[in-house]
């Protein structure tokens, strides 16, 4: 039995049970609830290079220039020379300035601020005070290199800054413009009709000010966008970490795969050019059909995301490349690029794509990439998670997890509060599956 076929068994019995779960847990206040106690995993904001600062702080791990008038450049903290004052170069964009160099007379030089490493500011001689490290480009986030140390009281050059993207939700950009889809671009909780398809959009007040990162989440069959975000709560979770979130809803509850993933991907363009979307950061996931959506992405936009995080789903061996018409799973291999991380979960007792299915679905994506690795990540009795890595910054996690529920067994979703039929109820849920899919966009930027 497909996917689409084991989906549409339970459609019917589950669509007069869950309409009326959701309009009464929406009049009682469980759609939408914070899962305000879990606190099992903190996310942090972090690129490849490592954790990058909060908006308004600046990291202190200077680099000290010589008593004989070298440059100094912090990595976003603090400059110092023998008998100089600290520069300090506290960024509001959360990446590194650079920072002075202190003159022997004990002036201090300032920094200039910006999201990217500056050049290191000259160093002082015997009675003048150094000059400002310039502000680095604002899409720059990486430290700069210190200035060479000078022979004489003469200075030592400085370094120009290099590094990593910057954090989500930390570039100024230009104020939101909206279209005849997106109607409203200020913060808060929208919903959007465009194309035959509804968008429940969440904008935070960061979002209108700043480059956000763009997560998609797509629900499975008999579900809506209100039900999928109610168990990954990421419309709650993301916004504070610099990311708008999109939860499309298909017109008949189950999602047509060949004409609605380009209407989402149209939706997706319009976000990014609405809200300056910052491109390193595109991410999509989505459960069971969902999941399939997400594979259509990985075959047919991948050049625009930067990372994914498919969710079980059979259904996603229907999808195609639209160019071919070859199977997508099956066209993930050696020639695939760009490529683009992938982190898949699914339940070991998934009724709809069995647990082995899933783990054969991982061997051939691994092996076709040519990836290696397979050591545990992380764990505990309850769900279990392997890492394989490759050319190109390739990584590839595989999440497998015990956890069911009475209706739907290990085809569930988990996190807490276990609020609806399509959640993990059962097994000990330690795992939050928004949290940790959260932290996976964080962590996997377009490099």
């Amino acid at each position: 039995m497909t996917q689409l076929q084991w989906e549409a068994s339970v459609n019917s019995s589950l669509r007069a049970f869950g309409r009326c779960w959701i309009r009464c847990a929406m009049v009682s206040g469980f759609v939408g609830t914070a899962c305000a106690s879990n606190t099992a995993t903190q996310i942090v904001p972090a690129n490849q290079a490592g954790t990058i600062a909060q908006p308004t702080a600046a990291s202190t791990a200077g680099v000290t220039a010589t008593d004989r008038g070298g440059a100094g450049a912090g990595m976003g903290g603090i400059g110092a020379a023998v008998g100089g004052s600290a520069g300090v170069g506290a960024s509001v964009t959360g990446g590194s300035s650079a920072g002075s160099a202190g003159a022997r007379d004990g002036t201090a030089g300032a920094a200039a601020g910006g999201s990217g490493a500056g050049t290191g500011g000259a160093g002082g001689t015997s009675n003048s005070g150094s000059s400002a490290g310039a502000a680095g480009a604002p899409a720059q986030a990486g430290a700069g290199a210190g200035g060479g140390a000078g022979d004489s009281p003469a200075a030592g050059s400085g370094g120009s800054g290099t590094g990593a993207a910057a954090a989500a939700g930390t570039v100024p950009i230009e104020a939101p413009v909206a279209d005849d889809c997106i109607r409203d671009v200020g913060a808060g909780d929208h919903s959007f009709a465009c194309q035959g398809l509804t968008y429940l959009v969440t904008v935070g007040e960061r979002c209108t000010k700043f480059a956000c990162g763009l997560i998609f989440d797509v629900h499975g069959a008999a579900m809506s966008g209100e039900i999928q975000r109610t168990n990954t709560q990421l419309h709650e979770l993301a916004p504070p970490m610099g990311y708008l979130t999109v939860h499309p809803t298909a017109a008949s509850t189950t999602w047509d795969l060949q004409a609605d993933p380009p209407k989402i991907a149209n939706f997706m363009e319009r976000m990014i050019k609405a809200f300056h979307v910052d491109t390193k950061r595109v991410h999509v996931t989505g459960f069971s059909m969902g999941a399939a959506m997400t594979f259509w992405f990985l075959c047919n936009y991948r050049d625009g995301l930067a990372s994914t995080a498919p969710v079980t789903g059979e259904s996603a061996e229907q999808v195609t490349v639209a160019a071919s018409g070859d199977p997508c799973i099956a066209s993930i291999d050696s020639g695939w690029k760009p490529r683009v991380p992938i982190l898949f979960m699914s339940g070991t007792m998934d009724g709809a794509l069995t647990i082995e299915r899933a783990r054969m679905r991982t061997e051939g994506i691994v092996n076709r990439l040519g990836l290696t690795g397979g050591d545990m990540v992380d764990g505990d009795d309850s769900f279990m998670r392997k890492r394989w890595t490759g050319a190109d910054g390739m990584v590839f996690d595989f999440l497998e997890h015990n956890y069911t529920n009475a209706l739907l067994q290990g085809h569930c979703i988990p996190g807490e509060p276990a609020s609806n039929f399509t959640a993990c109820t059962s097994g000990g849920t330690t795992l939050h599956w928004g949290q940790v899919v959260l932290q996976w966009f964080i962590d996997h930027p377009k490099p």
